[in-house]
């Protein structure tokens, strides 16, 4: 996986709800935020309520969440 990076926690966290999986940010040493990273661990997007039972319906497509919140470990 190819480590996606931003240079302000701000834009990290306008990302990071698009997706429909939990996400780890982490701040690394040359000042960014990645997702996923090896620097120290700053915040965990938890997506909760994905749309898991589409398969069951025949719909084929990418699922969506629909909640997720922000647990911020470090400001």
């Amino acid at each position: 996986m190819r480590e996606i990076k931003f240079d302000t926690f701000g834009s990290a966290i306008a990302a990071v709800e698009d997706w429909s999986i939990n996400v780890t940010i982490t701040s690394e040493a040359d000042g960014t935020f990645v997702f996923f990273g090896h620097g120290e661990k700053v915040a965990t997007w938890i997506c909760e309520n994905t749309e898991d039972d589409l398969p069951f319906y025949g719909i084929n497509r990418e699922q969506n969440p629909t909640f997720g919140y922000l647990v911020v470990v470090r400001k």
